[in-house]
């Protein structure tokens, strides 16, 4: 899921819009992967996220989605660990 906010810069430092980035970015990510788990696993498909450079640097102006991206990549770690669950997360400009 790559659903770039449109928030204005320093916007995501307010706890209900931090909240909002999260619930679309990592949390929406992890909704996805409930729902598609089975139909991968069936098909021996992967899933795969994708990274920002954000993931890596930070930002000022936008850390809800440095944070998001950032535990996108963890999440989709954590998920190639359970069984038979193929899964990447693939760095911008790859």
């Amino acid at each position: 899921m790559s659903v770039r906010s449109s928030v204005a810069p320093f916007e995501e430092y307010k706890t209900e819009v931090f909240k909002d980035i999260l619930d679309i970015h990592l949390v929406g990510n992890l909704r996805l992967a409930n729902a598609f788990r089975p139909h991968l696993k069936a098909s021996k498909g992967c899933l795969i996220n994708i990274g920002s450079i954000y993931s890596y640097f930070g930002s000022q102006r936008v850390p809800a989605y440095s944070a998001a991206k950032t535990a996108v990549v963890s999440l989709t770690k954590s998920l190639a660990r359970l069984p038979k669950t193929a899964s990447a997360a693939l760095p911008p400009g790859d």
